[in-house]
């Protein structure tokens, strides 16, 4: 899968643009602070999520529009965004998904995208500095099992090798904690079964660097990379846009939040549970917890009834919390009994959890939550195809009220969840924003 191409119409500094990308590639956006790099790509970003990646600009210049097309072998997407101001005041903000090929809707592809924000194991769409100085969270076993054999037949790898930083260490360098963040992202490319684009924001050179250009390349071989850098690469790639410094009198109605990344919650570090069969899972339900077994034949749709319902229950708890919900564990007794789910069967719940959350009014980035599957083990040994399936979101703002897409407004009990009524919804806003009403 690869970003194909973007088109911008008073989005950011842009007034109108387009650009081309290209797949199996590194391609290289270079230009001066203030041209509109990281807007280009973070237009990329709010086409897929919305509302929450965007900055509004309540007298600026609209609509705001940007259409991505996304490409994967024959099957072409159109994601499309649209930022329009009426009445001098409300703005609208509009997300839509068609076929290359025809007018027909579809979000086949956007939503692996999306999916792929709520792995955290999973591949990273998108890099900042920030999280390519953190320390890589995959093993040096982890690293050197997954590193795909052709790129262990380069001259690069033995290089890799000697230099120590598969081992990394709290006094690594910075160019030593990027290297190793790439070769994960190598990694779990290698491993996964999406093929996804990777995105790396402001990203400086470390000199002559052949080795950081070397793992770009080998990345990007598995789908794309777009690195957007105000230094121009002494090595050369395919594919290099240069933009233009930007003095420009264009004040658009939208710009992409480019906060969005540090905005990630801060999820609470568990202690990393032991999954076996039949063992006690150590936390009761709860108004944080939800324990759910799954008896019937159909997995995937037994989460996809109730996920959704249980994820709005959880934001609209009103004060400081983290919901958890998972699948493979007995209420009754908290006897861990899993979930029995083929490869294909974990990327199909991924897609349609990321399908229902995504319809959640107001939206909310999928950054907000996590996705997980635990392998279970008999005590001694991983059984195949059984997993709890984790699903972990934080509380929203008090003020407001989540609904499905099916326009249900659902709180947390102790005993599961409870759907609100017309007077519940009014009683339960009224008492939030503080309002007294005169009897």
């Amino acid at each position: 899968m690869f970003f194909d191409r973007i088109s911008l119409k008073n989005f950011g500094p842009f007034e109108s643009a387009e650009f081309a990308f290209r797949p199996g590639v590194v391609n290289v956006i270079v230009g001066q602070n203030g041209s509109g790099k990281s807007q280009l790509t973070g237009a990329i970003v709010a086409a897929l999520i919305g509302r929450p990646a965007l900055r509004i600009e309540e007298d600026g210049i609209g609509p705001s529009v940007v259409d991505v097309c996304v490409r994967e072998g024959d099957v072409a997407e159109h994601l499309r965004l649209s930022v329009a101001q009426r009445n001098g005041s409300d703005v609208t903000v509009e997300q839509f998904s068609r076929s290359a090929d025809s007018c027909e809707s579809t979000n086949t592809l956007k939503l692996r995208l999306l999916a792929a924000w709520s792995n955290p194991a999973g591949p990273r769409l998108l890099h900042l500095p920030s999280t390519l100085s953190r320390p890589c969270d995959l093993s040096s076993d982890d690293l050197k099992a997954a590193i795909p054999a052709s790129f262990k037949r380069t001259r690069e790898w033995w290089q890799l090798l000697e230099s120590g930083v598969m081992e990394g260490g709290a006094a690594a360098s910075g160019r030593e904690m990027t290297l190793r963040t790439f070769l994960g992202e190598l990694a779990r490319r290698s491993r996964s079964r999406e093929s996804l684009p990777l995105i790396v924001d402001e990203f400086g050179w470390f000199g002559e660097d052949h080795l950081t250009a070397k793992l770009l390349e080998a990345i990007a071989a598995t789908s794309q990379v777009i690195l957007l850098s105000s230094r121009q690469p002494i090595q050369r790639f395919d594919n290099t846009i240069y933009l233009e410094s930007r003095v420009t009198d264009v004040h658009s109605l939208a710009y992409y939040n480019n906060l969005i990344e540090q905005q990630r919650p801060r999820l609470k570090a568990r202690r990393r549970a032991e999954w076996v069969r039949g063992a006690v899972f150590p936390l009761p339900e709860s108004r944080t917890c939800e324990l759910k077994e799954i008896k019937g034949s159909s997995p995937v749709a037994a989460i996809r009834s109730l996920v959704d319902q249980y994820v709005v229950a959880f934001l609209n708890a009103g004060h400081p919390q983290e919901g958890l919900i998972l699948w493979g564990i007995r209420d009754e007794d908290r006897t861990i009994t899993g979930v029995l789910l083929s490869e294909q069967d974990c990327d199909e719940v991924r897609r349609v959890v990321t399908d229902k959350l995504h319809q959640i009014t107001p939206t909310f980035a999928p950054t907000a939550y996590r996705i997980e599957m635990h392998h279970i083990t008999d005590g001694m040994q991983v059984i195949p195809d059984l997993y709890v399936v984790e699903i972990r979101v934080p509380a929203a703002r008090r003020a407001l009220l989540y609904a499905t897409g099916g326009g249900e407004v659902y709180v947390k009990t102790d005993s599961g969840k409870r759907r609100l009524s017309v007077g519940e919804i009014q009683l339960e806003l009224l008492n939030r924003v503080g309002v007294d009403v005169p009897l």
